[in-house]
Parts: structure tokens; C-alpha cells; sequence
């Protein structure tokens, strides 16, 4: 993505800075250096980080949909993927002074506002000394929700809380225009039925057992993985621990991915998915060129008929009707073949 990147403040020398996240730099590292680098490119301290640690504002029935906030995080959901922490964020630029919590919520953050201007954050209720400050020095008390920020102004000392330090942010700009000129979503389709027409789907149909086995998909596949996905439509749970023999010792052909085995932690985090977890979790993607993250506004291409747009989608499997309409889309789309000629080998692959 950062090789994308321009910005008029770095002009030629914008190599000397990227790529902003770097090997061997701790998570929290990375994300400082990316919020730098969108702070040198003329975005405010609180703007940067309600690009890179959004709230779930697709499930938040408080946003009003043609209003500001929510255009915002549409227009910057498309192209930046969201760092999800855990974490609370402080932060200060010496403009602004604050604190930021991730949308999952997983941490506590409570502030409090004295009436001689202090203001403190912490994770803790009691941090302040009952015996120093008293119940009638405060001014005010808050606590940070899941996605939440709030922020100092040190021109003025004025305590900016989440609704209005995030209009603040979000009215900077025409995000609401940008979307309707630069974004279309696109409906989700209804799947064939048994009566369909379609002559690319009724040859499948005519050798599917050919072509599972081709692909190389067990009975076991079928019956425990494919069929409780489509009748569910979701991925089947098991227990931890894969027993299988392994793949590398077999005189059968797998698929690919049998090969491989992901290394898993033994711990007892709960399950995070799209189902458990719809209120913070997507599974929504867009198509099309992303442009440069760095620009202050959407990026224009020389093809711009087929280019300008970026088309959403609710979710990244798709069904023969859907595919359809990416080609109709506009969008610039290429069709491959994964077929190869058996009779030359693995060598054909390459």
C-alpha cells in the first residue's frame, strides 16, 4: 500500500519515510509511526486516529446515516483497515491532549474534570485521593465506550468529549459527497434454484463428483464442512487439536491447503468471528483501487470512468449472480483460468 503513498509536504523524498510500519517494531510501534506520518501529511492528531482506530459505526443506531460522522468512517472504512488493539490510547501533538479506546471496548478508561482545570484519565475508579480532593472540586466525570475519544484543546484548555471533538473531525471535509461520487454498494443476490438456466452451472452440476475429487475434497469434507456450511451458513465448530495424518505422508493427492497447518495458542480466548461478534465485526469488503492514503482528497485516476468508483460488497463469497454484476459494475475485471496441462507436470505451474 505505501508505495501509493504522495503528499505535496514530502514530494520526492516521500521513499525516505515508507514503509511507516517496520519489521521487528512492536504493534503499538507501527501504529505511532503511521499516525506520524498522517499528521505530517496536514490531518489532526484526533482525525488520524478515528481513521486508523474506528469505531463500529455500521451497527451504531445513534449515527445518523446522512450525517457527517457516519460518512466519515464510510468513506475511510473503505480504504483503511482498521487496528483493532485492544487498547486505550493517550495521546498529545501539543494542540490536542486526550485519550482513545479501540471498538471492542476491552478496557476501562474513566476521566475525571476538576474545577481548576485537571483533568485525569485512568483505567481505575479512586485514583484520585479522597482525602486531597474533595466531592465539590469536581466539575464533571465521563467514561470512554467502546470506539470513544475525547480530547484537551492546550490553545484553551476546554475538554472536547466524543460527539463533538468527532464532528469537529468529520466536517472537515465532503465525506458525504465524496461517497455518493466514489462509492457504490452493491446488493447482495438471490442464489440459483434448482430450475436455473444457467449453462456454466448445469455442467457443473452434471460432474460435480468429478470435479470434487479433481480438487481433491474428501467425503468427509463434504459431509461435515460444505453441507453444514450451506445449510447454516456459517463455518462449522470443532474441538482444538487436528488429529489428521498428515498430508506430506500420504500416497493420496490433497488439496493445497492440507499441507499447511496454522500454530494456534493455547489459550482461552473465546471464539472471535462475524456471528459472535456483529456488533464490532465485518465481514464487508470493497473492490477497486484504493488510491492514495495520504491524499486530502479521494485520489483520481487517468482512467477515471473505470477507476473513480469503489464497489462494497457485504461479504467476499460470491454467487454466480453476484459476479455478474462486478463485470457490469464497471470496474476493470479480467477472467483467469486455474486449469493447467496435466501431462507437463508440477512444472506446467510455473
Amino acid at each position: 500500500r505505501s508505495a501509493t503513498f504522495e503528499h505535496p509536504n514530502f514530494g520526492h523524498r516521500m521513499q525516505e519515510v515508507l514503509p511507516p510500519m517496520q519489521p521487528g517494531t512492536s504493534d503499538s510501534g507501527n501504529l505511532d509511526n503511521y499516525v506520524e506520518l498522517m499528521l505530517r501529511c496536514n490531518r489532526e492528531l484526533p482525525e488520524a486516529l478515528m481513521v486508523t482506530v474506528p469505531e463500529a459505526y455500521h451497527t451504531d443506531k445513534r449515527l445518523d446515516e446522512e450525517g457527517d460522522i457516519y460518512n466519515f468512517y464510510k468513506y475511510w472504512g473503505s480504504v483503511q483497515e482498521p487496528w483493532d488493539g485492544p487498547a486505550l490510547i493517550a495521546y498529545c501533538d501539543g494542540k490536542y491532549l486526550g485519550a482513545k479506546l479501540d471498538r471492542n471496548g476491552l478496557r476501562p478508561a474513566r476521566y475525571f474534570r476538576l474545577k481548576d482545570g485537571t483533568t485525569v484519565v485512568g483505567s481505575e475508579v479512586g485514583i484520585l485521593d479522597a482525602a486531597k480532593v474533595s466531592p465539590d472540586q469536581y466539575e464533571s466525570k465521563g467514561r470512554l465506550g467502546p470506539g470513544q475519544i475525547m480530547a484537551i484543546d492546550l490553545s484553551n484548555g476546554e475538554l472536547i468529549e466524543n460527539n463533538e471533538i468527532k464532528q469537529m473531525m468529520a466536517s472537515r471535509r465532503p465525506y458525504r459527497q465524496w461517497n455518493n461520487e466514489f462509492r457504490k454498494s452493491m446488493a447482495p443476490q438471490p442464489w440459483f434454484g434448482s430450475d436455473h438456466d444457467d449453462p456454466v452451472c448445469k455442467e457443473i452440476e452434471e460432474h460435480l463428483l468429478q470435479l470434487q475429487f479433481m480438487a481433491g475434497y474428501t467425503l468427509e469434507d463434504v459431509e461435515m464442512v460444505v453441507e453444514s456450511m450451506a445449510l447454516s451458513g456459517k463455518e462449522p465448530t470443532f474441538s482444538m487439536g487436528n488429529d489428521k495424518p498428515l498430508a506430506a505422508l500420504s500416497d493420496r493427492a490433497h488439496v493445497i491447503y492440507d499441507y499447511f497447518s496454522q500454530r494456534f495458542a493455547q489459550v482461552t480466548n473465546p471464539a472471535i468471528d462475524p456471528y459472535r461478534e456483529a456488533l464490532v465485526m465485518s465481514v464487508g469488503v470493497f473492490l477497486g483501487r484504493q488510491g492514495n492514503l495520504m491524499a486530502e482528497e479521494p485520489s483520481r485516476f487517468e482512467n477515471s470512468n473505470l477507476n473513480k468508483r469503489l464497489v462494497g460488497l457485504d461479504s467476499p463469497v460470491l454467487n454466480e449472480r453476484e459476479l455478474r454484476c462486478i463485470k457490469q459494475s464497471r470496474l476493470l475485471t479480467v477472467e483467469l483460468s486455474t486449469c493447467y496441462t496435466a501431462t507437463h507436470g508440477p512444472n506446467e505451474l510455473e
